[in-house]
């Protein structure tokens, strides 16, 4: 990832995606730089939290303005670490369906996931122009959430070689850790795959 900073504003962006800059979009931001008091201090643009309405909304204009996309609405979900997709639509911001992942194919919205400990898992189709953002903890991920995520743009026209896709950061075993109950799930289940291979395209 390449960290860069606009108003003030830190960004990181997913250096697989940079050949589609001009028209795709693809940021992660940290928690610093926005309006928001203790303990959601400052850049907190979830809903899911106590934090104020008002600092949130302002928040998330703060990143919009930073960005040059001012002018859109932002698409959200209310996140409940599961599998399902929707749509995020212009004439729709504020999406509030229990849903972790977002599918988007038109511009003029913003859309977006928020993100604590666990992934972010973009897939994007920069031919189509379509794409799909998840959050991802360990619930999404045993059920296959980037899988589903894979063919649902499939199913939608895309083509398995033009699509692109990029997974985390996300929180790492320094300071996670998971019950014996749940690493089992992992390495016994007979519906999960018993490793991955991991290719840089970069």
């Amino acid at each position: 990832m390449t960290k860069f900073t606009k108003n003030g504003i830190n960004f990181y962006r997913w250096n697989v995606f940079a050949r589609w800059s001009r028209q795709l979009t693809a940021v992660m931001t940290t928690r610093g730089g926005g309006v928001s008091s203790k303990p959601f201090k400052s850049l907190n643009m979830g809903h899911l939290v106590d934090d104020d309405k008002d600092n949130i909304d302002k928040n998330r204009k703060i990143v919009s303005k930073a960005l040059g996309l001012d002018d859109m609405p932002w698409a959200c979900t209310h996140q409940v670490h599961g599998t399902c997709i929707t749509k995020a639509e212009a004439g729709k911001p504020g999406i509030e369906k229990d849903c972790d992942s977002l599918y988007l194919n038109q511009k003029g919205v913003i859309s977006a996931i928020v993100l604590a400990d666990c992934l972010p898992v973009l897939v994007y189709d920069p031919y189509r122009h379509e794409g799909i953002i998840s959050h991802a903890g360990w619930k999404g991920t045993a059920a296959r959430i980037a899988e589903k995520s894979v063919n649902y743009l499939l199913d939608s026209g895309s083509r398995i070689e033009d699509l692109t896709a990029a997974v985390g950061p996300g929180i790492g075993p320094c300071c996670y850790t998971v019950g014996e109950e749940t690493a089992e799930y992992f390495t016994t289940s007979r519906n999960y795959p018993k490793g991955v291979i991991i290719r840089d395209r970069d």
